[in-house]
């Protein structure tokens, strides 16, 4: 079901950020769900809808999309907790919830209407999705009998296991248009038709998304900290969101290459941003009026999300 909050409350800091002379250079804004102590955006798409997870000061955990400036919370009926991560271009959401039994499911939800999905694997013992295109593929990880997890993608009725071979462990994360996966096992890959090409920059790299240019977002680690990144080509363009002085995860693009991802501030805090390309007009998301802000507490990582 969806719960609808008012806009009045968002805070929204433009700050113009000038990365190195090789890369591209955005506009940050500080993005948070009205009322909540944390906001974690993991999607958005070519309308500018932002979808993610956030949390109350009850702390409890729920789904959100933001259309234009008005969110709505989404909660899957009886579910003790709900993590929505994707969205797709037709609006179509998907996430992941688990059950009072402690079980993880993937849900869709189309309209406002939340229906329930688990991979139909035998052994398969619980489902996430991760994303969602414009074909309706999803994508995402199912754990086994010993969980251990495996990427999926689902097209129709037929659920495909994503990566690369040999590997023990995975978990598709994005999808494109044109069905090109993202995701990771020890490090990053590109899933091409069945053709594996490893995306990595640092000690730990892990793609979260992919837009219909092949334009890869995600974060790496290296002695510095953890930080986000752009991936155009092969080409690596360190982001960091520039009012946090902690880490950042950049968890979605859109076509038009505007980000969202969120970062650790100075007090330890999480909090969520849109950048956009300098040159490029901001989504209408980030058109919203300046009220009080609200400071994060971390939650489980996008890849350890329920």
């Amino acid at each position: 079901m969806r719960n609808f909050v008012l806009t009045s409350g968002a805070l929204f800091a433009f700050v113009a950020a000038s990365l190195p002379a090789s890369a591209a250079s955005f506009n940050f804004s500080v993005f948070d769900v009205p009322g909540a102590v944390a906001t974690y955006a993991n999607g958005i798409n070519n309308s500018g809808e932002i979808v993610g997870t956030t949390i109350n000061s009850s702390g409890v955990q729920q789904g959100f999309v933001d259309n234009g400036g008005s969110f709505t919370y989404i909660n899957v009926p009886n579910a003790a907790v709900t993590t929505v991560q994707g969205v797709n271009n037709a609006g179509t959401i998907v996430g992941s919830y688990l059950d009072s039994g402690g079980v993880t499911h993937g849900f869709t939800d189309v309209g406002g209407t939340i229906s329930t999905f688990n991979v139909s694997v035998s052994g398969a013992t619980g489902t996430s999705i991760m994303g969602i295109n414009s074909s309706g593929q999803m994508i995402g990880y199912y754990s086994d009998s010993s969980f251990v997890q495996h990427g999926f993608s689902l097209v129709g009725s037929t659920v495909t296991t994503i990566g690369p071979s040999g590997a023990t462990t995975s978990s598709a994360t994005g999808v494109n248009a044109s069905g090109q996966i993202v995701g990771y096992t020890t490090t990053g890959f590109l899933d091409n038709g069945g053709t594996y090409t490893a995306v990595t920059d640092g000690t730990h790299t892990q793609p979260n998304g992919i837009n219909t240019a092949g334009q890869i977002v995600g974060d790496f680690a290296n002695t510095t900290g953890e930080h986000g990144f752009l991936d155009i080509a092969g080409v690596f363009t360190t982001i960091d969101a520039p009012l946090g002085l902690g880490s950042t995860d950049v968890t979605g693009l859109n076509d038009s290459g505007t980000m969202v991802g969120y970062y650790e501030d100075a007090a330890g805090n999480i909090d969520s941003f849109i950048a956009t390309p300098a040159a490029a007009t901001p989504e209408p998301s980030s058109i919203l009026l300046i009220g009080a802000g609200v400071l994060g507490l971390g939650i489980l990582r996008r890849r350890r999300s329920a």
